[in-house]
């Protein structure tokens, strides 16, 4: 065996070894407890929230306080509760919008119309789960293969990091809630994919996609 198929054969079984909240979820860091907190999940009768998540703590210091201004702007502008997940800093808070450093995506989900977030693989693969409609902002790593994938899905409107604005935010923001396209494509494919379905899709997506 070749050690190109040997280091893919452990990443492929340190996978099927995660928990399905590590494959399905936005996953804390270790060093951070989770605490929950009731204001980040809205009640039954309330309005949809949009969910931003900022990305793996440690990568995303000076993107968060950006992407979490903007999408606070998006938040208020439009009038919409707005969950915010992720990120090295704490945004500014107000009663539209409430931040977590890590909270479970499948208590929050259920709750949401759509979900900005960082094109990661586990938060793409929830969202899927749950049938809400993406749109992702690729920066690092593998990030922009997995935006791609999501793309050539139909599954997520994908954007460039420097191009994210509150204008630019908004357009995407409204493709998705109001597009059937998007809205309805995410919900065909959360029926026909199990959560089991999806763990064998993420785990052969890096071999289809690098040609191994």
């Amino acid at each position: 065996m070749s050690p190109r198929q040997t280091s893919r054969l452990a990443i492929n079984s340190g996978l099927a070894n995660l928990p399905a909240a590590s494959l399905f979820g936005f996953v804390p860091p270790a060093v951070v407890p989770h605490e929950l907190s009731t204001d980040l999940v809205p009640t039954a009768d309330a309005q949809k929230c949009i969910v931003f998540v900022a990305g793996t703590r440690g990568t995303s210091q000076t993107w968060s306080r950006r992407f979490f201004a903007i999408a606070t702007e998006i938040c208020v502008t439009i009038r919409c509760h707005g969950v915010l997940l992720g990120g090295d800093v704490g945004p500014n808070t107000n009663r539209l919008v409430s931040w977590s450093r890590f909270h479970p995506l499948r208590e929050i989900l259920p709750y949401a119309c759509a979900i900005v977030h960082h094109a990661g693989i586990g938060t793409a693969a929830a969202a899927i789960e749950f049938g809400i409609p993406q749109m992702v902002i690729p920066r690092i790593f593998a990030q922009s293969s997995n935006a791609r994938w999501l793309r050539d899905l139909r599954l997520a409107v994908v954007m460039r990091e420097h191009d994210f604005c509150l204008r630019r935010g908004l357009e995407g923001i409204d493709a998705l809630v109001r597009g059937c396209v998007w809205r309805d494509n995410a919900r065909r494919f959360a029926r026909r994919c199990s959560p089991q379905d999806l763990r064998e899709r993420l785990l052969a997506f890096p071999e289809h996609r690098r040609g191994l």
